[in-house]
């Protein structure tokens, strides 16, 4: 009896072993990386080789000022169904132009590839492509978004980006707090993330611990 997911599986491992590493040709002044174009000319061949579809969907939800961008990226094994997904998403000013929305796109194709195949390079990445900033959050071989979910967390994440000093950083965090509890676990994890990240960026005002 097959295990759950065992032909998707194996058909990942196979791809993953034949794609090899991957050459590495873009540059930042700071990154270097593998454009979505070199990772899907990588992969076509395996993907094809292997009975493995890929499909990209994207979703916007608004809250006040702030939107929340969330690409799913989808592995389907051709023959038996299997399917794995990972999404990434980002925490917006709204409104936010074309080319934000293109390049957080992009972005967030490369990387949820990478992760799905997991793909190697000829060197190690740096950082990506310097993309990535407090409200960009990747979930690993996630489940579809939750809406609410989303929407909550990007209304704390607002209020929390909102301060100039690491006072005002603890001050907000304890006004979020309700909101904060009321989120899942994985949400949590994102938030404390973020708040953590923005703590060392910020000016001290008074001693302050981790985010919990």
């Amino acid at each position: 009896m097959k295990g759950p997911r065992e032909d998707l599986n194996l058909a990942l491992k196979a791809i993953s072993a034949d794609v090899g590493p991957i050459k590495m040709d873009s540059d930042t002044k700071q990154w270097s990386y593998a454009s979505l174009k070199a990772l899907v000319a990588a992969i076509k061949p395996g993907l094809a080789k292997h009975g493995l579809v890929c499909s990209h969907h994207s979703a916007s939800e608004y809250r006040g000022d702030a939107v929340v961008y969330v690409v799913t990226t989808t592995i389907t094994h051709i023959e038996s169904g299997e399917t794995i997904s990972t999404h990434g998403s980002s925490v917006m000013d709204r409104p936010s132009s074309d080319q934000e929305y293109g390049k957080k796109s992009t972005y967030w194709r490369r990387y949820n590839l990478q992760l799905l195949l997991n793909l190697t390079f000829d060197k190690d990445m740096d950082d990506t492509d310097g993309m990535t900033g407090p409200g960009d959050v990747v979930v690993e071989k996630a489940p579809e978004p939750l809406p609410e979910m989303e929407l909550l967390l990007a209304s704390i994440l607002k209020a929390v980006e909102g301060a100039s000093n690491t006072a005002e950083l603890a001050k907000a965090h304890k006004q979020c707090k309700p909101k904060y509890d009321a989120l899942d676990g994985v949400y949590q994890d994102r938030y404390k993330a973020t708040a953590n990240y923005l703590k060392t960026k910020l000016p001290e005002a008074a001693a302050n611990a981790a985010v919990e």
